[in-house]
């Protein structure tokens, strides 16, 4: 898909998914995207660590993403309305 965007993670929802304030969006995107997105995890990066979706825990989430600023580089919505994506913390 090879969408963007930013924004700050408001709340964990699981071990590998989080609730997305969207600040905003690369203005080359396919789609549009809400104030609020459910994001689900493919892979994080956080400073040199890269971490597969698979491979996290709630509360892993809970330290090294929540309340911060997020790049999501979207992979695809599911039928859900969730969106799957690489994270980066920025």
């Amino acid at each position: 898909m090879n969408d963007i965007i930013f924004g700050i993670v408001e709340s964990i929802i699981d071990s590998n998914s989080f609730l997305l304030h969207t600040t905003e969006v690369s203005l080359i995107n396919t789609f549009k995207y809400n104030k609020w997105e459910r994001i689900k995890v493919n892979s994080i990066q956080i400073t040199s660590k890269n971490i597969m979706g698979n491979k996290l825990t709630r509360k892993f989430l809970e330290k090294e993403i929540h309340g911060k600023a997020v790049r999501c580089s979207i992979q695809l919505r599911e039928n859900s309305g969730r969106i799957k994506a690489d994270v980066v913390v920025i």
